[in-house]
């Protein structure tokens, strides 16, 4: 029977490979990485945009039913505007003090419908 020596005769071979080895694996895990990061951002760049064509679906066509109220009103003419921020600020301030004024009178109304409704309370 002879010996067989199955260990390599040169072991700086079998570092050269390991190292090789080793920076294949890191090399393609980082492609691979890198290609799932692109699908994810795609997917999710896709969504955004199809839940954003969605949202423009859903909006009403109806005129009355597109007014967005008093202060989504004064928001859009004031982005359109060239007013200083000081003008703007008395702009809204008058747009709000008009709701509260509004809303006041609602309230009025309402106390006289529920005090004829119920006249003992």
């Amino acid at each position: 029977m002879s010996s067989v020596c199955l260990a390599s005769p040169d072991v700086g071979e079998n570092i050269v490979s390991a190292v090789f080895f080793i920076s294949f694996v890191l090399i393609c895990s980082v492609v691979l990485l890198n290609v799932v990061v692109a699908v994810l951002l795609d997917g999710m760049s896709s969504a955004g945009e199809s839940e954003h064509s969605q949202s423009e679906e859903a909006e009403p066509k109806d005129q009355d039913a597109l007014t967005k109220g008093e202060l989504d009103d004064a928001m859009d003419e004031i982005n359109g505007s060239t007013m200083s921020p000081r003008e703007e600020m008395a702009q809204m301030r008058a747009k709000v003090q008009d709701m509260a004024a509004d809303l006041r009178e609602v309230h009025a109304v309402m106390k006289r419908l529920m005090e004829r409704q119920c006249p003992g309370q």
